[in-house]
């Protein structure tokens, strides 16, 4: 009897170990989600007001290249990475919270905050 007392006792409390794990794990990553969107928000802000619609690849470029985070072109779009934030799937590494920069006809046309996995099979 004692016996089958303390195996409840210990499955009852590891039960609510890894609950809390969860829940604690849950909320640090939701965390970290806000901060990276809030963080790439006021990049995206901070380009609309330096950059306004119409300006050329040729005067974004400079502020592109010294951005401290890595930074990539593809086609007529750049990308500025914020940070990391953990992948929504459990298949996948990280993935970067992004500023994307898109241009028509080497003008300015838009930004737009996304997600984006890189380390995802």
């Amino acid at each position: 009897m004692v016996l089958r007392t303390r195996l409840a006792v210990g499955a009852v409390v590891l039960f609510l170990a890894i609950g809390a794990q969860c829940v604690t794990s849950h909320y640090h990553d939701a965390r970290i989600r806000g901060d990276m969107q809030a963080k790439a928000e006021a990049l995206k802000d901070e380009i609309n007001r330096r950059f306004p619609t119409g300006t050329r690849r040729s005067d974004f470029g400079p502020f592109a290249a010294s951005w401290t985070g890595w930074h990539a072109t593809s086609g007529n779009d750049h990308y500025l990475s914020v940070g990391q934030i953990p992948s929504p799937v459990w298949y996948c590494g990280p993935w970067d919270v992004v500023v994307i920069v898109r241009f028509k006809d080497e003008r300015l046309m838009d930004t737009a905050v996304n997600r984006i996995g890189l380390n995802c099979p």
